[in-house]
């Protein structure tokens, strides 16, 4: 009776030996549990890394097909230009041989399609495409003798603006056009803007009056000029060069400004050609479509919950900026003004969108 009574405590339901032996399968139970919440993290984990592959390589293709068909338009642009501008070399030259004793202003404005190389403006911005045309055996004398002269008339009137320039208020020497930094003696030259009209932001930094800016240059000239002009470089200067310092500074903030944005740069150049006017771009735009792209553009936007989303968003708006500019390019180059405004409108409306982008803070 002794050892029954013993036994039963120990063994018992309540007993220490049952206890423990229940804390062990509650603790095994429990590390199966666990086990099978990291698989379940596991498993939802590789799911979504497989998603973001997916993602990612549905976009890449995406793009590639995108850049690939950008790329197709841009050489069909190119031959149809080359094609219409070799039909008026050939006109050109035609009428050259025609009328060779003609007056010296008829030769004199068929010199720049006489000349034996055309450049045409690539829409990809790597500078220009030589397009090689040989000229006729018999006027290969003349057109090089007018080549020369005609490479230098092209290249002073990209350059400058007519009937601008002045003389040098140091050592006398004139100049024509807009320049600032005297070649000469290197002083501040006396400011030769028109009083009438635009500033051809083209001149002030010497590049020529076309949509396909080489960029690079562009900043590399306005830091020399800075170097030359900024107020804190012209300190040792005289008041009288000072004063024309700042002249010079207002006009080359004004015109990088305008040059370094393809929009502004776009309706810049049309202004300057005489086929535009600010009332006229201003319109307001009357495309459904385009207005509901960018709504629907800004609203994805607002839906961003993170950085990284923002910067997906961009890097699309982006590529779509990319194709306006290729596509502006080519209508300013084929003349064709209502697509080349239209366009511009639609530069604006995307360039919004990437100023809110960059401004977006989840701080």
């Amino acid at each position: 009776m002794r050892g029954r009574s013993l036994w039963t405590p120990l063994w018992g339901p309540q007993g220490p030996a049952a206890l423990r032996l229940q804390q062990r399968g509650c603790g095994l139970q429990q590390h199966e549990q666990q086990q099978a919440r990291v698989l379940c993290r596991q498993q939802q984990q590789q799911q979504r890394h497989e998603q973001q592959q997916q993602q990612e390589q549905h976009g890449h293709q995406y793009r590639q097909q995108q850049q690939q068909q950008l790329h197709r338009q841009q050489q069909l642009l190119r031959q149809t230009v080359a094609r219409r501008w070799l039909v008026g070399v050939g006109c050109t030259q035609a009428a050259v041989n025609c009328s060779s004793n003609c007056s010296s202003s008829t030769s004199s404005s068929t010199r720049f399609w006489c000349s034996s190389s055309l450049r045409l403006l690539s829409t990809n911005r790597n500078g220009p495409i030589e397009l090689d045309t040989e000229p006729n055996e018999g006027n290969s004398s003349s057109s090089s003798s007018n080549d020369s002269s005609s490479s230098s008339n092209v290249s002073s009137s990209s350059s400058s603006c007519r009937g601008l320039g002045g003389t040098c208020l140091k050592c006398q020497q004139a100049f024509e056009g807009i320049k600032i930094i005297c070649k000469n003696c290197g002083a501040v030259l006396p400011p030769a803007y028109p009083s009438t009209g635009p500033v051809s932001a083209f001149a002030i930094f010497d590049l020529p009056a076309s949509f396909d800016v080489n960029l690079p240059v562009l900043s590399a000239r306005y830091k020399q000029l800075q170097q030359q002009i900024h107020p804190d470089k012209a300190a040792d200067k005289s008041d009288e060069e000072q004063a024309l310092c700042e002249v010079h500074q207002r006009h080359i903030a004004a015109a990088v400004k305008t040059l370094q944005n393809p929009a502004a740069r776009a309706e810049h150049l049309l202004l300057l050609q005489g086929r535009g006017s600010p009332a006229a771009l201003d319109d307001r735009i009357n495309e459904r479509e385009i207005l509901i792209e960018v709504m629907q553009i800004h609203e994805r936007l607002d839906s961003c919950k993170t950085r990284d989303d923002v910067d997906k968003l961009a890097s699309a708006v982006k590529e779509t900026v990319d194709e306006l500019e290729a596509q502006l390019s080519a209508a300013i180059m084929l003349e064709d003004l209502t697509e080349a405004k239209a366009l511009i409108k639609r530069l604006r409306l995307y360039f919004r969108v990437l100023e809110r982008t960059a401004d977006a803070d989840f701080s």
